[in-house]
Order: structure tokens, then C-alpha cells, then sequence
């Protein structure tokens, strides 16, 4: 029967043109047709990834079913399920109810209860993406006992169309057959699959929702791509239990991380309570430790004294403290020899941040490693290692990959061959992090566009190679990473008269000092600074920060094989707006058009100037 069925809707669906990787069109603005990369499907596909819902349970991969599924309410002649939830989507022959547009077939999306949400006219071998769904109001459930149903049609010999009974079980051995089925005019009982029935009180209504907004939009699944072959679902399952290994290896069973606690989007110099700036950190609170940051940060000389007795109470955060007053003081070597004495999280970053000051970067990266152990959600820490890696870069330390003893800049070579992906003797450099389970991001040098995620165990160094193509400004003017206005006016004026040419000192190194000044003083251009825009010998699609999400949060970071998930979202969501503009510009001129012009009285004639003579 299964053959058979599958032989007829074989027969019935459309041939497609489609996308390379079988990326399916989404009839919007990204539907553009490229030369050489469309190709033709004429079979069912073994698969879908799907992206970009904010629905994050209906986001993952679908594996078709081998047999129908007889417990929906629906005659679904194929159906994709989600492999770690109930989700499903499914190519329907419409009954009982009027399809979209009078389409007697349609693709359904279906939640982990049995209800349609998402639905799309036409029976073809791949579904469409993005708004080519349409957000749906049917109310279709699993059936449960005692609920009244009736036939859709006539089974001869069996029962005629419209037939009323009770649901008396919905869980009966025979899987092509689960429901049990009372007839109300005789009593008979009778076992059928779950879409011969439908709700006494279930109209023939096209129950599209009129009101297709942000709603429909946040539902929909921006990015389909259909898998044809089982060998590549294989993988790509494999890949998916992968990040989700990472993902838990990661968390250690701790609370969840949120992206704007690690990676604020404020400049890492407020991201200490001691550097606030905000009117409620100017209140005092009671919080000694709190407090005594705030006097070092002022300028007080009681500050540190008053961080040093809360350290002897033995209070949290105050040996933190201790080292950030010692740091404020222009003494990082002793803020140091403090912090390095803890072993809390704050006191972890502190001893990073005076490790910043005495410009180590690769130090001050350590450092932040033993304190992402300790707290991986201590806020800012993400912006600081961002911020780590690049003045390692700058400097040419070599930033640590994990704890693989590999560093950004290695040269390395392949130990043996790996089919598809390099020979024996191969070498690369090692740009940086990747996920935990390969965790060693290189770059092919015989193909400067290959990236490969690797182990330790494949790869040998033969080299380094810190290719340091900019400045550290933070060194170059020698102010702590965490600088309050005052300490970049003073550091920029003493390094100008040092190096000014009228004083002895070069051309060169003036303008260096001054282009550091710039970029810190501008807040944007120094989040830019401190985010990677210099680093300019690396790929384009792959950033700084997504390598840190990679290694250290990628709970961050969704599963996203295929790229970007929400490309097609925001194309839709800018011709929206764009489309918005010119119809409130049109409403404006419009209006202005109809407002009949004010009467206005004639002007008087100007008066004439006199001209200075006798007679005007």
C-alpha cells in the first residue's frame, strides 16, 4: 500500500526549478534566478533543514516517514518529521475543509498537538519558503475519547459520508487504523485511520487568518532547504548532534547566557560598576566594595583604603576591588600581584585587566579563560576576550586556541591526507576558534579561500607567523584598558610632547600617537577598533566575535549549516518599509492636495521709494 501510494503522489507532483542545494524560492525580493546554480527536482525529497522561525521548536531537521501517519487529522500522502520534537510538515490532499485558494493539495505545517498553523496551496516536490506560507486558523487536534465525529465520505460497504458516532479509543494496535469509531444509528463499532473523521461542528471554511502581519511573519520558516540524498541528511544530523553536544558540554548544567550580558553593546570601559557613569551608580547604597570603586574611580584617596578593609572583612569582590583602586592609581604591575592572589571571578578579570595595562595581551586572554570557568556568564566577559584577541593580533603574541596548545598565527601542517579536504603535508595557518568538538579554525595557503575546523591530533606546527599589520592604540598611548576621560586627555598630551618633531621625536610616531587618540575618543570608532575592523587577514564570514560564540557560548549562535537563516526576512521586512514610505509620502501629498488653497487678500503695490530729490 505504501509503494503504491507513493508511486501516485510521484506521479501527481510538479517538477521544480530550484536553488543550488535545493534552497528552495521564496517568491520575494532574494528570489533571484542565478545563472549556473538552478537545476531541476523531480523526486521527494529525504529531507528539509529549516531556519529562521521564532518558533525555535519548529527550526532543525525533518526525515521523511517511511509509513502515513494515521494518527493525524489529516490525509497526508507524506510527512517530514522533526527528529527531536513532534513538529511536522506534510503534503496533503485537502478534505472536509476548502484549501487556500480552492487548492485541492496543500503543504501543511503541523505543531507538536495536531494543529495546522502554516499552510500553502499546490502539490509540488518542495515546498516554498518565507511568505509563500500562510498562517492558518483550523483547529485540528488529535482526537480524544468521547468526542462526537462524523464521515467525510462514503466507504462502500462500510459507512456512508456523514455518518455520526463517539471516539471510543485513539490508540489501537493496528497503526493504519488507530481510532475507534462507535456509529450512532446501529451502534457498530468500527476501527479507521484518524482522517476519514472530522469534528461534528468543523465547517467547509477556508479559515486563512485576514490578518497576515508581524504574527504570520514571526511563524514562518525563512530558510528551507530540501535534502535529497541520505547520505547528506546523515551528515547533517551529525553535524546538528554535534553543536548540541557543544552546546551542553558549554553550559555545564548552568543557568542560561544571554548575548547582551556577555557582549554588551556598550564600550568595555562601562562594563565595570567602579567605571559607571550612570546616575544610579552615583547613589550610595550601602555596598561597601561598590562604593570604594566608585571613590577610586573619582579620584578619592580614601577609596583603596576603604577597598582594603572590606578585603580584611573578607567581603565578595573586594580583592576585585583592591586591584581595580591599584589599577585607577596608575599601578598595574601592583594591581597585579593582587588580583593573581583570588580566585573569584571577578578577581579573575581583574587580574586580566591589569594584564591589559601592562599590555599582555595573550596573558590578560589566559586569564579570561580561568575566569569563563569560573563564571562563563560574568557579564562583559565575551567583550573583553573580543577585545583580548584583537590586541593580541595587534601585537603579535598569538591569541591561545583553547587548550589545544595551538595559537592564532601557527603554521601547521597536515599529517596525513583527508579526502576532500587537504594532503598529506598540506600546510596552513591557524586564524582561530571554532566549536569545541573542532576547535582549530585554519586557512589552506595553496587556497586562501578553503576554511577547515580541525583537532589537534591532525595537524603539526612548523612555524609561526604573527603577520601584525596595525597598532595596538591602547599601548601606543599607554592607557588602561578600562580609561576614564581624564586618564586619555592626560596620556594623549604626555605622548604628543614625547614624540612631537619640534621636541626631538618623529613624524612617524606623532601620527600614530594622534590616530590612536582618534579612534578612542570616538565611541564608535572605538567599538569598531576594539571589535576586529583592523584586522583585515581574515575571512569576511568569519568575524571575532562568532568565533568566541563558537568555542564559548554557541547556545548563541543557532545551528545554521546552510548560512544566514534570516537573509530572506530582512529583504522582505526592507521593501516592506521601503513600500510603507512611499505610501505614507503618497497619503501626505495627497492630503495636501485636498486642502482647498486659502483665500488671500491682494497685495498692495509696494510703495515707492523716495529718491532723495526736492520734488518726491
Amino acid at each position: 500500500m505504501c509503494a503504491r501510494l507513493l508511486l501516485l503522489v510521484a506521479s501527481t507532483a510538479k517538477a521544480q526549478l530550484v536553488g543550488p542545494g535545493a534552497l528552495v524560492p521564496g517568491g520575494g525580493p532574494q528570489n533571484n534566478r542565478r545563472s549556473g546554480g538552478w537545476g531541476v527536482v523531480d523526486q521527494w525529497p529525504v529531507g528539509f533543514f529549516v531556519g529562521g522561525s521564532d518558533l525555535q521548536a519548529m527550526n532543525g531537521i525533518y526525515v521523511r516517514q517511511q509509513e502515513l501517519d494515521h494518527k493525524l487529522p489529516h490525509y497526508c500522502e507524506l510527512s517530514w518529521k522533526h527528529i527531536d520534537n513532534n513538529f511536522k510538515v506534510a503534503s496533503t490532499t485537502v478534505r472536509g475543509w476548502s484549501g487556500i485558494n480552492g487548492a485541492d493539495k496543500e503543504w501543511l505545517w503541523i505543531d507538536e498537538l495536531g494543529r495546522d498553523f502554516l499552510a500553502q496551496p499546490g502539490k509540488h516536490y518542495i515546498p516554498g519558503n518565507a511568505r509563500t506560507w500562510l498562517p492558518v486558523n483550523r483547529q485540528f487536534h488529535y482526537w480524544r475519547v468521547g468526542e462526537k465525529a462524523e464521515t467525510y465520505a462514503a466507504e462502500e460497504g462500510w459507512w456512508e459520508a456523514h455518518e455520526e458516532g463517539t471516539i471510543i479509543q485513539n490508540n489501537m494496535a493496528d497503526p493504519e487504523r488507530p481510532i475507534l469509531w462507535e456509529r450512532k444509528r446501529d451502534g457498530r463499532r468500527l476501527n479507521l485511520g484518524a482522517w476519514r473523521l472530522r469534528p461534528l461542528d468543523e465547517t467547509k471554511e477556508n479559515r486563512v487568518m485576514a490578518d497576515d502581519d508581524a504574527y504570520g511573519d514571526a511563524m514562518r520558516p525563512w530558510q528551507v532547504v530540501a535534502i535529497m540524498s541520505r547520505d547528506r541528511l546523515d551528515e547533517l544530523i551529525q553535524q546538528k548532534r554535534r553543536h548540541d553536544e557543544d552546546c551542553r558540554r558549554a553550559a555545564r548544567g548552568g543557568p542560561p547566557v544571554v548575548e547582551d550580558g556577555v557582549f554588551p553593546t556598550v564600550s568595555v570601559s562601562h562594563l565595570l560598576e567602579g567605571n559607571a557613569t550612570s546616575s544610579q551608580n552615583e547613589l550610595v547604597d550601602g555596598d561597601v566594595v561598590k562604593n570604594a570603586r566608585r571613590a577610586c574611580r573619582d579620584g578619592q584617596a580614601d577609596g583603596i583604603e576603604s577597598a582594603r578593609a572590606a578585603l580584611a572583612k573578607g567581603l565578595p569582590h573586594a580583592r576585585a576591588a583592591v586591584s581595580y583602586c591599584l589599577r585607577r592609581a596608575g599601578d598595574p604591575g601592583k594591581a597585579l600581584e593582587v588580583a593573581s592572589q583570588g580566585d573569584e571571578a571577578s578577581s579573575l578579570l581583574e587580574r586580566a585587566l591589569a594584564m591589559f595595562d601592562v599590555h599582555s595581551p595573550c596573558g590578560a586572554l589566559q586569564a579570561l579563560d580561568k575566569a569563563y570557568q569560573a563564571d562563563r556568564a560574568l557579564p562583559g566577559l565575551g567583550a573583553w576576550m573580543l577585545l583580548g584577541r584583537v590586541r593580541a593580533k595587534a601585537v603579535g603574541c598569538g591569541a591561545p586556541i583553547g587548550d589545544t596548545g595551538f595559537k592564532v598565527g601557527d603554521v601547521v601542517r597536515a599529517r596525513q591526507d583527508l579526502r576532500g579536504f587537504w594532503s598529506a603535508g598540506d600546510e596552513a595557518d591557524v586564524i582561530g576558534l571554532t566549536a569545541a568538538s573542532n576547535p582549530i579554525a585554519i586557512q589552506m595557503r595553496y587556497n586562501r579561500n578553503k576554511l577547515v575546523d580541525t583537532t589537534a591530533d591532525r595537524i603539526e606546527r612548523v612555524g609561526f607567523d604573527a603577520k601584525t599589520t596595525f597598532d595596538d592604540v591602547y599601548a601606543t598611548l599607554d592607557v588602561p584598558c578600562d580609561f576614564t576621560e581624564n586618564e586619555l586627555r592626560r596620556a594623549y598630551r604626555q605622548a604628543s610632547r614625547e614624540c612631537h618633531p619640534d621636541k626631538g621625536g618623529s613624524h612617524d610616531e606623532f601620527t600614530r600617537v594622534a590616530r590612536a587618540h582618534e579612534i578612542l575618543s570616538d565611541a564608535k570608532r572605538r567599538e569598531a577598533w576594539d571589535q576586529g575592523e583592523e584586522v583585515v587577514d581574515r575571512p569576511q564570514d568569519f568575524p571575532l566575535k562568532d568565533e568566541l560564540i563558537a568555542y564559548y557560548w554557541p547556545e548563541l549562535k543557532p545551528f545554521q549549516p546552510f548560512g544566514d537563516v534570516y537573509e530572506h526576512r530582512r529583504a522582505f521586512e526592507k521593501q516592506d518599509a521601503e513600500k510603507r514610505a512611499k505610501e505614507d509620502s503618497f497619503a501626505r501629498a495627497k492630503a495636501r492636495d485636498a486642502v482647498p488653497a486659502a483665500k488671500q487678500a491682494p497685495e498692495e503695490p509696494p510703495a515707492r521709494k523716495a529718491w532723495g530729490w526736492p520734488w518726491s
